[in-house]
């Protein structure tokens, strides 16, 4: 067997100074070479946005953002998805391990911390962080640049794989997220079902299946699986926004704000649960101004109605709010375009061309071939180039300009209602 690794930079963050204390030098002790040790959780999510760590020790029960917050955050970020998180507690609630027991490359060591527990634990959390890695790095390869038939041969291989496998679910849900990754839903959804049939109760699968049924627009099979996994584990941040977007897909407003809200009381910092609070008040104000009978049928055009009405009245950073908010809670790579374009629009009309020309970009980004997006991005483009001074005067000169009497001002007229509305299903 090949000899175990260690990790060289680990990150502690436990507000019992003598326990960070004692870590910190048991982990000096094995070999570690670079150890960081934060009692605050503010500051050590901080450090752990500015450096990259190998390994993460975490105190459960830490003050200000908790245990359960900050593990959700790092598994919702890109890079610390897969960095391996060692819990330390003296006591953690069924619902607590519950949780633990989702995510990979989590572990959990009870407190009084002892050399002779913590030494093999960081050791087993760490080469197995490595493993993972390296069949995921095989997988995207694999998958990269594949036609789609040739995704469903190799999809075919790995479920052969999966069926034969000591570790089906760790393999799985790399295979699920990468697929996921590419659009390729259907192939998600077979291996997904391989995972369930070897592994009925498995609370990450069951999150990933509907996930990838909220993807595909199959709102009532997404809520019927992540209230499943949710019965199971009420605290999983991801999942109980999942749930408040598949309740606001299907314009079922009060039962998504009380999703969103349990995710705050989780995470009073998540931004997603925010935005998800802030399209729901914003539906609530539209609905009694305008009336039930003038509201669009569909989520995407009940959004972009409500955008447009605050550039109307010319409240620019409502409307830009409003439609970043409604960006996070599309799950359409077209729609999202349509609205980064209004957004650009609404930047347009604030007489902000910067902004304006950055979500213009974006929207092609999503929409390479958006035509509207390619035109006015040239002309925003253009207008910058005429004018690159910057003083408060100039500013005022730059504004006029934008008002040539020969062509038509891009500042001018309503925003265009990109999403086209359509009867709902």
């Amino acid at each position: 067997m090949p000899e175990a690794k260690m990790p060289e930079k680990v990150l502690v963050v436990d507000d019992d100074s003598p326990v960070a204390y004692l870590i910190e030098q048991i982990l000096h002790e094995i070999g570690i070479k670079t150890v960081k040790n934060l009692q605050s959780s503010v500051e050590a999510w901080d450090e752990a946005m500015k450096e990259t760590y190998d390994l993460v020790v975490l105190d459960w029960k830490i003050p200000e953002i908790s245990g359960l917050a900050l593990l959700g955050r790092f598994r919702a970020h890109e890079i610390y998805a897969t960095i391996p998180i060692l819990i330390v507690s003296g006591f953690l609630s069924k619902e607590d391990l519950a949780i633990l027991g989702e995510y990979l490359l989590t572990g959990f060591l009870e407190k009084p911390v002892q050399k002779g527990f913590l030494h093999p634990k960081v050791s087993e959390l760490y080469n197995e962080s490595l493993w993972f890695k390296e069949k995921q790095e095989r997988l995207i390869e694999g998958f990269k640049d594949l036609e789609q038939d040739d995704v469903s041969d190799a999809t075919d291989s790995l479920e052969r794989l999966l069926k034969e496998s000591s570790k089906p679910v760790p393999l799985g849900v790399i295979a699920t997220k990468t697929l996921i990754a590419g659009r390729h839903f259907a192939e998600a959804e077979r291996i997904l079902n391989v995972l369930l049939k070897k592994s009925p109760d498995s609370i990450l699968a069951l999150h990933l299946l509907g996930k990838v049924k909220l993807l595909t627009k199959d709102y009532d099979g997404a809520l019927e699986l992540l209230k499943k996994a949710y019965t199971k584990s009420p605290k999983n941040l991801e999942r109980l926004n999942l749930i408040g977007n598949a309740n606001l897909q299907k314009l079922q407003y009060d039962e998504a704000a009380k999703y969103f809200d349990k995710a705050l009381k989780v995470d009073g910092g998540n931004t997603v649960a925010q935005d998800g609070v802030k399209l729901v008040t914003n539906i609530r104000t539209y609905i009694k101004d305008q009336g039930v009978e003038q509201t669009p049928k569909t989520l995407a055009s009940l959004l972009n109605a409500i955008g447009i009405s605050e550039v109307k009245k010319e409240a620019y950073e409502d409307a830009v709010e409003h439609y970043v908010a409604a960006i996070t809670h599309l799950n359409d790579t077209e729609v999202e375009a349509k609205v980064e374009l209004n957004l650009g629009l609404a930047y347009m009309r604030w007489k902000r061309p910067q902004e304006a020309l950055y979500h213009m970009e974006k929207a092609l980004k999503l929409d390479p071939k958006f035509e509207k997006a390619q035109g006015l991005q040239k002309r925003i483009q253009t207008f910058i180039d005429k004018g690159p001074k910057k003083s408060a005067v100039e500013l005022a000169e730059l504004a006029k300009a934008a008002h040539p009497p020969e062509e038509k001002d891009l500042f001018e007229g309503e925003p265009e209602e990109m999403i086209e509305d359509k009867k709902a299903s």
